[in-house]
């Protein structure tokens, strides 16, 4: 019914099959009335019935018939169509797959599986909420060890995580406050890039920071100094991130590298903010536990 259409599927009464045919009404109505037809009936147990008659044409018919129906049914398997009206992003989607799912498995058991676009959507959507509650712990764990490594603190690396996962959600809650479809390839190339571009500028500042409250200037002071000494580094590549990121998302015609691009720009933007007035305002309010017993 793929390679016949809807004509396959449609029901044809006595005057549509008589011209169709170029046979007449009389002996086609007669023909209805010897198969028990009724006023209608449909193409394929049509066909099926007018094999006996013979000819050109149902010789032909039956033929793309026999060649529609071997596309569904095969030796050891069976296929069957499914036409949605619901897409990935609808209210009641993930409703409405559970009940295709809990039909096909009332049927066949175990004994099935289940493709196309809207199947994808739906594995894709509860593979992505393990996998990034999986991610974003890895993550977690991953940056607490690198700047606890380098720092040899406890504190200051929780308060540079808290900023860096703060400037990650707050990238994806825009994508989803503004309704912007978020991939999970998408999701985890700008995952990797902003993280390593927020921790660069974290350490950055903070590094300065320890360092001159170490030498004994005091916590204004040193936020003063570590703010101008970093601001430099931090905005000419914040901008060069942003500026490639904008480029991207604007100019490509591909839509998930767009996306890439897109959300890039938004997330340096967001980081490069976040470790310019959230990070210091953190690190002079822990400043007695970050700085104790270190002079």
């Amino acid at each position: 019914m793929v390679t016949t259409g809807q004509e396959a599927l449609e029901y044809y009464t006595p005057q549509q099959v008589a011209e169709r045919s170029g046979m007449g009404l009389t002996a086609v109505r007669l023909f209805f009335m010897a198969n028990g037809f009724g006023g209608s009936v449909r193409a394929d147990r049509l066909l099926a019935a007018a094999q006996g008659l013979g000819g050109e044409m149902v010789e032909e018919l039956t033929s793309l018939m026999a060649a529609a129906r071997s596309a569904f049914i095969g030796p050891t398997t069976q296929r069957l169509l499914a036409s949605v009206n619901f897409l990935g992003g609808d209210p009641g989607f993930d409703r409405y797959m559970d009940q295709i799912l809990s039909a096909a498995r009332d049927v066949y058991g175990d004994d099935y599986y289940v493709t196309g676009v809207p199947m994808s959507s739906y594995d894709i959507g509860h593979a992505f909420r393990q996998d990034l509650l999986r991610v974003n712990v890895i993550t977690f764990l991953a940056i607490l060890l690198i700047v606890a490594l380098s720092f040899r603190s406890i504190r200051l690396p929780l308060i540079l995580v808290f900023v860096i996962e703060g400037a990650i959600w707050i990238t994806m809650g825009i994508s989803y406050l503004i309704g912007e479809p978020l991939f999970f390839m998408c999701y985890l190339i700008c995952l990797s890039i902003q993280m390593g571009a927020t921790i660069d500028y974290g350490i950055l500042l903070c590094d300065q920071y320890r360092s001159l409250r170490l030498s004994g200037a005091d916590k204004t002071e040193a936020l003063s100094r570590a703010l101008h000494s970093a601001l430099p580094t931090i905005l000419t590549s914040g901008v060069i991130l942003v500026t490639a990121g904008f480029i991207i998302g604007k100019t490509c015609t591909v839509y998930y590298i767009s996306s890439i691009g897109a959300l890039l720009a938004r997330g340096a933007s967001i980081s490069a903010l976040l470790v310019l007035t959230l990070l210091p305002a953190l690190l002079s309010l822990f400043d007695r536990h970050l700085i104790k017993g270190r002079r």
